[in-house]
């Protein structure tokens, strides 16, 4: 019997961690370490908000006047949390924030006007002339011989053979997007690589659409640049060959590799097998003054 060839994938977000930590990526990817990870309730926010919007693209499609999505979408964030709630990994916990414990109400009526403001961008902003509008498409599109780029792309539009993409981010640091260095957004990048693999072109339009939950806010950063594939592909490369030449490492040279960062650490599931954690000033003063 022949040994079944499984391909591999590489998405935005793995690049991404691993460009956070390589030993955390290491952890979830490669060594597939089933320690459970922590979800909280700011985690599910967004994924809430992304699944009331999935809805109201759903009803666009089906023709379904504004007034109506709105009627049936608004002030029902309580019930998509609960949804998002349900799709966390059974191995993984939910744990209850301070923010969530002591100030529900307000948890619940910030992220009703997060969801609102949503649903009204994307019938105000979405017009209906376009040919097709898809929420959540997936997509796997060979890289190499080994290898799938993968990806969800959170509002696909095509019109007059031409392709449009919009990446909803919620998020508490929305002051992260004000500026943007279009040149090296791997995200976009990953983007254009798998809609240029289905439609042979780069996408005409490129915008993050950014709910700030400090702020209360909904803006756009729209990419302002468009690279020929070939840099496209250049710039991917860099990315996935590091992760590739990685991927063949022990874990006792994996590790050597971490990035200590205070929030990172905080929150990593894997810390227990990590020899490099993150130290305040104040303490490795103190392991110092020990030595």
């Amino acid at each position: 019997m022949e040994k079944q060839n499984i391909r591999k994938q590489v998405s935005y977000s793995q690049i991404s961690l691993f460009n956070t930590c390589p030993t955390q990526y290491y952890f979830k990817y490669i060594v597939k370490d089933q320690t459970p990870e922590t979800v909280w309730p700011g985690g599910l926010f967004g994924s809430a908000v992304h699944l009331g919007a999935e809805d109201a693209i759903k009803m666009k499609n089906e023709g379904v006047k504004y007034n109506i999505i709105e009627k049936e979408l608004k002030d029902n964030f309580t019930y998509y949390f609960r949804q998002a709630k349900k799709e966390i990994k059974e191995k993984d916990e939910f744990k209850e924030s301070k923010e969530y414990r002591l100030h529900k109400k307000e948890f619940v009526k910030s992220g009703n006007k997060a969801l609102n403001s949503v649903i009204q961008f994307i019938n105000n902003y979405i017009k209906d002339d376009y040919d097709k509008l898809y929420p959540e498409k997936r997509y796997k599109i060979p890289w190499n011989k080994d290898l799938d780029c993968s990806g969800i792309i959170d509002i696909k539009i095509e019109k007059d053979n031409k392709v449009y993409i919009l990446d909803l981010k919620v998020t508490s640091d929305g002051y992260k997007f004000w500026w943007i260095n279009w040149n090296n957004d791997i995200q976009s990048f990953m983007y254009d690589y798998l809609i240029y693999s289905e439609h042979k072109i780069i996408p005409e339009f490129f915008s993050y659409v950014i709910y700030d939950r400090k702020l209360g806010m909904l803006f756009l950063k729209n990419r302002n640049i468009i690279k020929p594939i070939e840099q496209v592909k250049e710039k991917l490369n860099k990315h996935i060959t590091a992760i590739q030449n990685f991927r063949t490492m022990e874990e006792e040279e994996a590790v050597e590799y971490a990035k200590p960062h205070k929030l990172n650490c905080l929150w990593c599931a894997f810390k227990k097998r990590c020899k490099y954690k993150y130290e305040d000033k104040m303490v490795k003063k103190i392991k110092q003054i020990k030595k």
